[in-house]
């Protein structure tokens, strides 16, 4: 067990006892005999990779890289007085910047110490550094995708940076970052997991930053199927089937199962009595892409988004549609043994998986809604699919070529953009508002609800588009996608 580890529990046991510079003891255990007994130790944080300092028309600007484990940073300097004595003064900092204001020749021996509750670090001299524009001049990888031994290196340049931190993001969340690296030029040696990105920050005097992300792909494994025992006190109807099969994926409609695989499938199986699944797939239907969220169903069709993945091949061939992404429609009713889906395509990847929005019926058992308006009302209805770009497409289900609004949400395409199904939330109180919740890469949104007043109506296109072609009317170039508001927006 780590020292760090026992420090909190040595603290509360602890808590009065204070040493003369006001840092409280840190204890680490011992085993003596069958009893853990603790001896005082001392315990301090990493020594602040770098310290800078430049001349400015209001003083000395101080700038510095963190340390994880610091909770706060000791400033150290010598003042020159003007009869020639020195004085030494240390001011306590939170942040990761400090302007020493006056004038600029008075001050000498500059260092910081990262301190935390049981002692401060050895201190770091300033070094001098130009102020100039904070710009990230380059950072990439070393390559795309992890080599055998899954590890890539990651360069960049920078200027006018006072300090360089790594974020590494798995799955829209923050994992690690390494701080204290090269504030110029620089590299760094990473280990990537699957839907992994790494953000550079860049750090400058007074606070200012400059960030850049790019995502490595983990090394590719064919999935590997090992031996287990299967146990007869449970149902395991796919145990030897061998499917790759993607969880996310799998619906119960009525009395049938559904799920894609990532071999680019999608199964149906029916259920019997007593709740068994069939042994034999009802159908397999082929698919361009893969299917990455759970499809919904609605009557008896069933709509599912695909993105063609980076893999290069499929079944041995090149698989020529890379970096684009579909939303489909399956006819699902009984008696249907060889579904011919309906595809409309799309620019950009979709990996989260369709919503479909209705507004709530108007209804006897809900007096209140039968004479007046609620939010929910004013929703436009439609099938919605988010590009992984950030861009809305609500969409006829039933004419999937049919586009009733586009709308763009603000940031989608920042990070691995919308890689998560979001939820959509119909207000019935008007004291409310309806909101698309939106999960990203270390950050949660609501953004606004398109609403029926911006749909054109059928009449309307149809009498547009009969003008054009008869040439009574110019065709219009295409609006450009308008941003949804967003209604609220938290760090994760």
């Amino acid at each position: 067990m780590s020292i760090r580890s026992f420090v909190l529990c040595a603290s509360i046991l602890t808590s009065a006892e204070v040493i003369a510079s006001d840092f409280k003891q840190a204890y680490a255990p011992i085993m003596v005999g069958d009893i853990i007994t603790f001896i005082p130790i001392e315990l301090t944080p990493l020594r602040v990779a770098q310290v800078w300092k430049s001349p400015a028309s209001n003083g000395i600007k101080i700038a510095w890289s963190k340390v994880d484990d610091a909770k706060y940073y000791k400033l150290s300097y010598t003042v020159k007085n003007p009869n020639g004595s020195e004085v030494s003064h240390s001011v306590v900092v939170t942040g990761l910047y400090h302007t020493l204001s006056s004038d600029t020749n008075s001050y000498t021996n500059i260092t910081v110490q990262a301190c935390h509750d049981y002692g401060c670090s050895t201190m770091q001299v300033a070094q001098e550094k130009a102020q100039q524009p904070l710009t990230i001049q380059s950072f990439y990888g070393g390559a795309s995708q992890a080599g055998s031994n899954g590890v890539v290196t990651l360069h960049w340049q920078t200027s006018g940076a006072t300090s360089v931190s790594i974020s590494q993001t798995v799955n829209g969340r923050i994992v690690s970052t390494k701080h204290g690296l090269s504030p110029n030029t620089g590299s760094y040696t990473v280990r990537p997991t699957p839907f992994t990105s790494y953000t550079l920050t860049a750090h400058q005097f007074e606070g200012q930053t400059a960030k850049r992300t790019i995502n490595i792909a983990s090394a590719y494994h064919q999935p590997e199927r090992k031996p287990g025992k299967k146990q007869p006190a449970y149902q395991q109807p796919f145990h030897e089937k061998g499917y790759d099969i993607v969880q996310r994926t799998l619906v119960r409609h009525v009395d049938s199962l559904y799920f894609s695989t990532r071999d680019y499938k999608l199964y149906r199986f029916d259920i019997g009595d007593n709740n068994r699944i069939q042994p034999e797939p009802t159908w397999v239907l082929e698919t361009d892409g893969l299917i990455a969220n759970k499809p919904i169903i609605e009557g008896d069709h069933l709509f599912y988004t695909a993105s063609y993945s980076a893999k290069k091949q499929l079944n041995g061939e090149n698989h020529k549609k890379e970096n684009k992404g579909q939303v489909c429609s399956v006819n699902i009713a009984r008696g249907i043994t060889t579904p011919a889906p309906e595809c409309r395509q799309f620019e950009f990847n979709v990996v989260a998986g369709p919503v479909m929005v209705r507004t709530p019926e108007r209804t006897v058992s809900n007096l209140f809604r039968l004479f007046s308006a609620a939010p929910a009302d004013e929703a436009a209805e439609g099938l919605y699919v988010f590009e992984r770009n950030g861009t809305l497409s609500v969409i006829d289900p039933y004419d999937l070529k049919r586009n009733i609004v586009r709308r763009q949400i603000p940031n989608g395409d920042s990070g691995n953009g919308i890689l998560a199904t979001p939820e959509v939330f119909l207000s019935g109180n008007g004291s409310n508002v309806n909101q698309i919740v939106v999960k990203q890469e270390g950050k949660i949104m609501g953004v606004q609800v398109p609403t029926s007043s911006e749909v054109p109506s059928r009449v309307s296109v149809a009498a547009r588009s009969m003008m054009q072609s008869l040439g009574l009317s110019e065709r219009a170039e295409p609006e450009p996608v308008k941003p949804l508001e967003v209604i609220w927006e938290k760090e994760l």
